[in-house]
């Protein structure tokens, strides 16, 4: 744990604020997946911290691991598919490549927040 959270905090400092300063849209994916190593690396000490404690809260915790690695491996190919297809623009992403400009949409249309949400209310 002494180590994990200060090596966490550096991966998310230093690959945001690489990313912020890039020109090219792979590099800037390529330092996103730094910072994303931090926020793993969050729950990764968020478990070690609470294994002598807590073993179910820890267990919980390396299970909120596996799934946003598990997503974010998704989430990270499907980003890289878009620029490969694309290449490197920023502008116009919409026109050249309508459908996937329009499942983004969609999609971020869609996420909201789940905590609190009883999805058997009506039933």
């Amino acid at each position: 744990m002494a180590a994990t959270l200060p090596l966490a905090v550096a991966s998310l400092a230093i690959g945001n604020l690489a990313a912020l300063v890039q020109k090219d849209v792979k590099r800037i994916l390529a330092y996103q997946s730094i910072a994303h190593a931090g926020y793993l690396m969050m729950g990764v000490a968020a478990a070690i911290a609470l294994a002598g404690r807590d073993p179910h809260a820890a267990r919980s915790a390396v299970s909120a691991v596996c799934f946003y690695l598990g997503t974010y491996v998704f989430m990270n190919l499907a980003a890289f598919a878009i620029v490969a297809q694309t290449g490197n623009m920023y502008n116009g992403l919409w026109y050249p490549i309508i459908i996937a400009g329009a499942t983004f949409v969609i999609g971020m249309l869609f996420v909201r927040e789940t905590k609190d949400v009883d999805i058997y209310k009506n039933d």
